[in-house]
């Protein structure tokens, strides 16, 4: 469902600092809105695209991207790679989302960085090895499970056979 109550949402594009992650500038106050927006202000960017309820949360009282979207939109903005993966290891460290949320989110961008088309594990997994952290496994079982119990039919999840 795209998130009809939030009409702006605060993107972490180069502040991921207001979850204490990474160290990407933040010279400019960012927001995703659906719809397009003008601004004069020399210091704020808007960016149109669509986001679904699950893409934020509120923040400080504030609207603002969850980590996995923020790496998301990263990406689309060309971003440095090893910035991003410093931030997707840095919030599964913090347990600010799931290995499997970031994997969700990173499929549409792993054909670009010579993996298999919406291969988000393949992805999550470089990112993972790029900064290197011993729990880089553990995490990654947590991201398959996280998509096997999601390709689970709803009236079979959590049953027992």
């Amino acid at each position: 469902m795209i998130a009809e109550q939030q009409s702006i949402v605060g993107s972490l594009f180069k502040r991921p600092h207001i979850f204490k992650l990474g160290n990407l500038p933040a010279d400019r106050h960012e927001f995703t809105t659906p719809t397009r927006k003008q601004t004069r202000r020399p210091d704020v960017c808007i960016h149109v695209r669509s986001f679904l309820d699950k893409d934020w949360l509120t923040l400080g009282g504030l609207p603002v991207t969850r980590p996995f979207r923020t790496a998301s939109d990263l990406l689309w903005d060309h971003e440095d790679p090893e910035a991003v993966a410093n931030i997707v290891v840095g919030s599964i460290r913090r347990d600010l989302d799931h290995p499997g949320t970031f994997a969700d989110g990173l499929a549409p961008h792993a054909g670009r960085f010579g993996l298999r088309r919406g291969d988000g594990h393949a992805l999550l997994r470089w990112m993972i090895g790029l900064v290197g952290d011993p729990r880089g496994e553990q995490w990654m079982e947590e991201a398959l499970a996280h998509n096997d119990q999601m390709a689970v039919p709803r009236e079979t999840k959590g049953s027992r056979r």
